[in-house]
């Protein structure tokens, strides 16, 4: 596809930022603190669980439309998460 990584990665990266906006700003109007983050990883669940130990989560939500025997119950991103999270994970399965 012909044009410049970077134009590309930021319209992206823009994207994440307004599909998470609506759901941290429905959050935070119910009086819970909340930080939407939207990045790009070779493994989600690493990268998330990086994330609450520098942030100091006090918990992970994430969505799962998983596939297979345990992994269909959460989704591999949701199942790793919570065998290894540094912090409970409420995972919210989608219809």
């Amino acid at each position: 596809w012909p044009g410049d990584d970077a134009v590309v990665d930021q319209y992206l990266g823009n994207k994440r930022v307004e599909f998470c906006s609506p759901i941290v700003e429905a959050i935070r109007t119910r009086g819970i603190t909340a930080k939407g983050l939207a990045r790009e990883a070779d493994d989600p669940a690493d990268e998330i669980m990086a994330l609450a130990s520098e942030l100091g989560a006090d918990v992970v939500v994430v969505g799962s439309h998983g596939h297979g025997a345990f992994q269909g119950l959460l989704g591999s991103t949701g199942a790793k998460l919570v065998r290894r999270s540094p912090c409970p994970v409420l995972v919210i399965r989608g219809e």
